[in-house]
């Protein structure tokens, strides 16, 4: 089991890569996400997409159709959002509904970079607990038209979809993160132009994670090492002190499996110095 930054395929520095092609950060929400992106669009010759607001509404219904129909919608989302000019730079999206269609993402554009940013469910759960967005007590719409609180998302398994009105916060959270993450982790190629970014080792080392990112995406490695010091490490292990133990208990009861996984339950993860293969069960 390995943790950090890991190349899903070694490769070489980015310096040749394709100045236009996009760079897709996915993830489950709270994950950092946002945080990633917007510190990787804040370099020369990147540009922020954000979440392609006028695509990330059409994905429910995108979801289960072709490689090639998704694709095509994406390009041509990622080519509207730069006004039609692909050379203004690399679009940087960080959608994490993404996670959804991330077998398709590499299909975009070539040398499209994929980088998945994995954070501890719990502490997941726990900020998601504190904004809502799953509550219960929530029964508003998003900007996209979907509905927030305790109703089914297009994520929602469809044979769970009454069980999920009926749990915890707790427990909705942590299947909210599950769902993303395991998303993005079964449907990403495996490949060259693949990254995994653990979280909490990008608040322990901002600046070996800045270098190594900064060489598979072809940018100032000090820049993006300066951008990413912002992380916020006093989030790292937060769950301890936000979760009851009741919300705990229905976090490891939905997850449990994937925290195992990832390293997250039942005994640390190791740090790599560098790029490497995934290892199995990935």
């Amino acid at each position: 089991m390995t943790a950090g930054l890991v190349l899903l395929e070694g490769r070489a520095a980015g310096a040749a890569r394709e100045r236009h092609a996009p760079v897709f950060v996915v993830g489950s929400p709270r994950s950092g996400t946002t945080f990633l992106g917007q510190s990787l669009a804040s370099l020369p010759g990147f540009v922020d997409g954000g979440e392609l607001p006028d695509f990330k509404p059409m994905l429910p219904d995108l979801i289960g159709r072709s490689p090639r129909t998704i694709a095509g919608a994406l390009r041509h989302a990622v080519r509207d959002a730069l006004g039609g000019d692909m050379q203004r730079g690399r679009l940087v999206v960080h959608a994490p509904e993404l996670s959804f269609v991330a077998h398709v993402l590499k299909r975009v554009e070539p040398g499209t970079l994929v980088v998945h940013i994995v954070r501890d469910g719990r502490d997941v759960a726990s900020s998601l607990v504190r904004d809502g967005w799953l509550s219960a007590a929530t029964s508003e719409l998003d900007v996209n038209g979907w509905a927030l609180g305790s109703a089914p998302r297009f994520w929602t398994e469809q044979s769970r979809r009454r069980e999920f009105s009926e749990v915890s916060d707790a427990r909705r959270a942590a299947w909210a993160w599950r769902r993303y993450v395991s998303a993005a982790l079964d449907l990403a190629a495996p490949g060259r132009d693949s990254v995994l970014v653990r979280y909490e080792s990008l608040c322990s080392d901002s600046a070996f994670f800045g270098e190594a990112l900064a060489a598979t995406a072809g940018c100032d490695p000090a820049g993006l090492s300066h951008a990413l010091s912002g992380a916020h490490a006093g989030s790292v292990g937060r769950y301890e002190r936000e979760l009851t133990s009741s919300d705990l208990a229905d976090v490891e009861a939905e997850a449990g499996a994937l925290l195992t996984r990832l390293g997250y339950l039942g005994g640390a993860a190791a740090e790599p110095r560098s790029g490497t293969r995934l290892p199995e069960p990935w």
